[in-house]
């Protein structure tokens, strides 16, 4: 009996153990976005954590390198400028994160610049909603579980609503609610449409207290990129997420159709997030004081035909960058011309990478300037 009693609590012990597997893995923002280390198939992958797509995205060169198997359809995709596309279906026998893997695997393809310059892979939804994550932003750690991970007394709770795989969570703004992605795959704090009754009352206000930092854009989807977009970007003082408080906010008031909640935000607010996709919800510590993430440069670049071109711009007032245009060319960035950057994806990888609060650039007629960085939280209220 007694042996009977002592194997039956082995058992239950090594069941418990089972259960509880956890992994923990470091992951980095140098990309821009929160990337962590895998494999596809037998093949080494760095991946993008994008909780705001709801499929994988692979890239030639990472099929070629890994034996990714090409199928004969294409399906179609909603990107980040709300521009539908067909792009083309593969299928991986295996992607693997730490322990945790997902055989069979039916994503899709394309060339997206920012992933096929930094080799890297989006890992979307399809993967990602299959376990339990826990983030130590702190740390820069990420834990992957098969079970939900225990939340601690401090922690507050989102509860989320999964609309086509991708989560959401009810915001509050004036007294009106309504629901905003969790999108690690958007770099920002907070991004809404400007046809948000509630944002562009704040909004006029902020404008006629000259708070108010416009921006002319590109921005980057998936398989689509829009030039000279506008993107008006605002403290605000005071919003709700799932009926829990958060103040001093950076938002962007853009053209995008609804609302999200970026990498920035999560990094910038929340010292540790859980993710229990198994329940639903989200869990997350704040920090007792925001660390805001560095903001943008005053002028943005691209490399096109062998140029170097003004791709975004700070167009207010107070812009170190008010003497450039949109499409503008220039002769050096940092010193180095469109020569030394050689490739688009030079001049890309360059922007996320670096971290100087300025840089000088140098326009085509000999003219130098000192592009600086302009901070929201200059509005913040003493």
């Amino acid at each position: 009996m007694f042996r009977s009693l002592f194997t039956a609590c082995l058992s239950i012990a090594y069941l418990f153990a089972t259960a509880q597997r956890i992994d923990s893995l470091p992951f980095n923002l140098n990309k821009g976005l929160q990337t962590v280390k895998g494999f596809i198939n037998e093949s080494e992958a760095e991946f993008i954590l994008d909780t705001g797509a709801g499929v994988t995205v692979t890239t030639n060169a990472t099929n070629e390198v890994a034996s990714v198997k090409t199928l004969g359809k294409k399906i179609a995709i909603r990107d980040a400028n709300n521009e539908t596309q067909k792009l083309r279906q593969v299928k991986i026998r295996q992607i693997k994160v730490g322990s945790f893997s997902v055989q069979d695997l039916q994503v899709v393809s394309f060339d997206m610049p920012y992933l096929d310059c930094q080799q890297l892979i989006l890992l979307g939804q399809d993967f990602m909603q299959k376990f339990n994550w826990k983030f130590d932003f702190d740390r820069q750690v990420v834990y992957l579980s098969d079970i939900p991970f225990l939340p601690s007394e401090p922690m507050a709770k989102w509860d989320i609503n999964f609309v086509k795989n991708r989560p959401f969570v009810e915001f509050e703004l004036e007294n009106k609610k309504s629901k905003c992605l969790i999108d690690f795959g958007y770099r920002g704090y907070f991004d809404i449409n400007a046809s948000f009754s509630e944002i562009d009352a704040v909004y006029k206000v902020k404008e006629r207290e000259e708070k108010v930092i416009p921006y002319s854009a590109m921005v980057m989807g998936l398989a689509t990129t829009k030039t000279e977009q506008p993107i008006h970007y605002i403290l605000l003082d005071s919003i709700h997420f799932s009926n829990q408080p958060a103040y001093n906010i950076p938002v962007s008031v853009s053209n995008y159709t609804g609302a999200k909640i970026g990498i920035h935000y999560l990094t910038s607010f929340f010292s540790s997030l859980i993710i229990n996709n198994s329940q639903r919800a989200m869990y997350y510590q704040e920090k007792v004081k925001p660390d805001y993430a560095q903001p943008g440069l005053d002028a943005g670049f691209t490399w096109k035909d062998g140029k170097l071109i003004v791709s975004d711009l700070n167009t207010g007032k107070a812009s170190s960058a008010a003497m450039l245009k949109m499409g503008e060319e220039i002769k050096t960035i940092d010193g180095r011309t469109a020569a030394d950057f050689g490739t688009f994806c030079s001049v890309l990888t360059w922007r996320f990478g670096y971290t100087q609060p300025d840089v000088w650039i140098e326009k085509m007629d000999g003219t130098r300037i000192l592009i600086r960085r302009q901070s929201l939280l200059d509005f913040i209220k003493p």
